[in-house]
């Protein structure tokens, strides 16, 4: 630096000046590189992106190892940020090549790779990207996200297949993948699956809100499987873990179902305890006290309301009935032991449970829509549109039995009325592609083609590439081209 001064003060021609000049100025800036870094990060921290962006690349021309590696990744960051995922992708990249293996900046510059692969949807770069994030640091959280990736998917059967192809014995076992893949199966009603695999997971856990939520699935996996001994004792060593007053009601109505009616008292009490202005568990606890008889209606229907949840719906009924000779009124039990003889096919013995239903309570409304279901199973259509008729004076603006109603009246070959049913319906409701669907199938019937194609074109813009839709208009476009050609030979 000091030779520079001299030369600058030496020099008499202005070019030169000018030279050495930005020579001494870079070699100042070069000196506070780490401040200029600091600058463009609290630039990015409030948004600024394209001031930011400016700031990085300033930083690049310096070429000082101990920043381009950093500055190419918050570049990428920055096009990511606005939405230039190539760009961002092409900045990761070369973040890469100025890392040691070791380093944080490695992680990070990998993690961003495969956030912008995760945009694009490529899965298996971004498998290929957080593995290799993974066996590089297992122990480190860039590592924990590969597992966060596998967790990400809403569809359970694909987190299965895509657990089981990548989480080998390579990997430590992690309670909270193992519990999300039981979770997976749960969702699939593969309880028997998901049992072993959340036990196995607690033997890898310490965790007291991690072994509460496992307990829990547990005890919900029993519950749905039939076994109340083992909910309860699941849910209750749940609450070891964390003192949840939630589970507490859950408990309870194990213990009730089980016909434990004491320990059922003496945890609502404690409900009662923690919860001291719920009205409701203190007229629960005054009702168990007062009977002598555990089998009351309404833990009848709550054990029936398990049967229906198993799909036993022949022993659900008959606990229905014993509910409805405790309670003849209970109009839950009149509607629920309808659901349950519907679900067996016996749809003359559940249209009379549901008419049993709407006697306590005309305006009862899944009732109402059940019944105009079994009326139009049994093809006895001008009495479903009744009930769907009934359930729109209460409920006008239901587009759903808008739907039903207009459906029923296509079959009885009332398409215009079923039209303007649907175009009720789409009023309330313009983004329901099956709406549009319907109406352009009634339209097609009536032989009003191009109306048809127009409200299939305006479902398949809600819904691109639907099959049955694709079909619908093929066929009519095959009915057109037949039309043409038979014109010319007549």
């Amino acid at each position: 630096m000091q030779e520079l001064n001299n030369k600058l003060l030496a020099a008499t021609d202005s070019l030169e000046i000018i030279e050495i000049s930005d020579k001494i100025l870079n070699e100042r800036l070069r000196r506070y590189l780490k401040h200029t870094f600091l600058k463009g990060e609290s630039l990015l921290s409030l948004g600024k992106f394209d001031e930011a962006l400016s700031v990085f690349e300033q930083i690049l021309k310096y070429d000082d190892d101990r920043f381009t590696g950093r500055a190419h990744n918050s570049i990428g960051f920055c096009y990511s940020m606005k939405n230039k995922p190539r760009k961002a992708e092409s900045e990761f990249k070369k973040a890469r090549k100025y890392c040691d293996e070791s380093t944080l900046l490695l992680n990070s510059a990998t993690l961003n790779i495969a956030t912008y692969y995760s945009m694009t949807k490529q899965k298996e770069d971004v498998y290929k990207i957080f593995k290799e994030l993974y066996v590089m640091d297992p122990s480190n959280r860039f590592g924990d996200s590969y597992m966060l990736v596998l967790m990400s998917s809403n569809n359970p059967q694909e987190f299965i297949e895509t657990y089981d192809l990548n989480i080998d014995e390579s990997f430590p076992k992690d309670e909270q993948i193992m519990a999300r893949k039981a979770i997976a199966l749960m969702d699939l009603e593969r309880f028997e699956e998901a049992i072993p695999i959340l036990e196995d997971a607690l033997k890898y856990t310490d965790d007291k809100e991690g072994l509460k939520i496992i307990h829990f699935h547990l005890g919900v996996s029993y519950f749905r499987l039939g076994e109340l001994d083992k909910v309860i004792y699941e849910f209750e060593k749940a609450r070891e873990y964390n003192d949840d007053s939630s589970l507490l009601l859950q408990i309870a109505k194990c213990y009730e179902m089980a016909n434990q009616k004491e320990k059922a008292l003496d945890v609502l009490k404690e409900y009662s305890e923690l919860v001291p202005d719920n009205q409701d568990i203190k007229k629960k606890i005054e009702n168990l006290r007062e009977s002598d008889e555990p089998d009351s209606d309404e833990i009848y229907n709550n054990k029936c309301l398990t049967l229906i949840n198993l799909n036993r719906f022949d022993e659900a009924i008959e606990c229905y009935d014993k509910a409805l000779k405790i309670n003849p009124n209970n109009v839950k039990a009149w509607n629920n032991k309808a659901f349950a003889l519907h679900n067996l096919n016996r749809l003359e013995e559940a249209i009379e449970c549901y008419d049993k239903t709407l006697e306590i309570d005309p305006n009862f409304i899944s009732a109402l829509n059940n019944k105009a279901f079994a009326l139009r199973t049994l093809n006895r259509l001008d009495e479903a549109i009744e009930c769907y008729d009934k359930v729109l004076k209460i409920t006008p603006n239901d587009f759903n039995v808008l739907n039903n109603k207009a459906f029923s009246l296509h079959e009885l070959n009332r398409s215009d009325e079923a039209i303007e049913c649907y175009d009720k319906a789409l009023k309330i409701n313009p983004n329901d592609f099956k709406l549009w669907a319907n109406k352009g199938f009634t339209l097609e019937n009536l032989d009003r083609l191009d109306d048809a194609v127009e409200c299939y074109n305006k479902a398949l813009a809600i819904f691109p590439n639907n099959p049955d839709i694709l079909n619908r208009l093929s066929f009519i476009k095959a009915q057109k081209n037949g039309s043409e050609i038979l014109d010319l030979y007549l």
